[in-house]
């Protein structure tokens, strides 16, 4: 099934698949639209094609071409994997396991609360010289926002803690590529530390 997605999303681009639900307009290297998930008449729905991911900053939704489909069709991950593989031509290799949409949906939670730990790191004290260096870039706070920065704090496993807190296992942060397994020990620590 790995495969299957990773070729599904080589032949699929998130601009012309959510275009087909959403009417997008170019907004430099992005597109926006009005969200289909909450009721607005400004755009807040961005999508971007660099990333292959979208994100209302009005609801707060996000994700990749999958999420998308799940959401808007209504259906759990294999049904959306059915229809854009339709979309892109490919015949699925029928490998899905029951339990592979929940793992799936965990691991998303888990990076989505990776992103939200991240955003807040950046602007808290010890992200100071990050957002320094950002404003000596020209980056803005709206290009910040929009691209969902954030930083990574020095310590070995800050990361790590804060969703172990959350209820994810170290096998998930693992999965995810949050964190790495300790050679020194039974342990894990941080993949990204003092960066952007």
């Amino acid at each position: 099934m790995p495969n299957d997605v990773d070729t599904i999303k080589s032949r699929l681009d998130v601009v012309d698949v959510i275009g087909e639900y959403v009417s997008l307009k170019q907004s430099g290297q992005n597109w926006k639209g009005l969200c289909p998930f909450h009721g607005e008449k400004t755009p807040s729905f961005m999508v971007h094609r660099e990333k292959q991911i979208w994100h209302c900053f009005g609801c707060g939704l996000g994700g990749d071409i999958f999420e998308f489909i799940e959401k808007f069709e209504n259906v759990d991950f294999p049904e959306a994997l059915e229809i854009l593989a339709r979309k892109a031509g490919v015949e699925l290799s029928r490998e899905v396991q029951p339990g592979a949409s929940n793992k799936r949906t965990r691991l998303f939670q888990l990076l989505s609360e990776a992103v939200n730990f991240y955003q807040e790191q950046l602007k808290s004290d010890p992200g100071s010289s990050a957002r320094q260096y950002l404003a000596s870039r020209g980056v803005t706070a709206e290009s910040i926002s929009s691209f969902a920065l954030g930083y990574a704090p020095a310590e070995w496993d800050k990361l790590a803690n804060y969703l172990r807190n959350k209820g994810f296992s170290l096998e998930e942060l693992i999965a995810a590529g949050v964190a790495l397994k300790s050679e020194r020990g039974p342990g894990i620590y941080d993949r990204f530390r003092d960066r952007l």
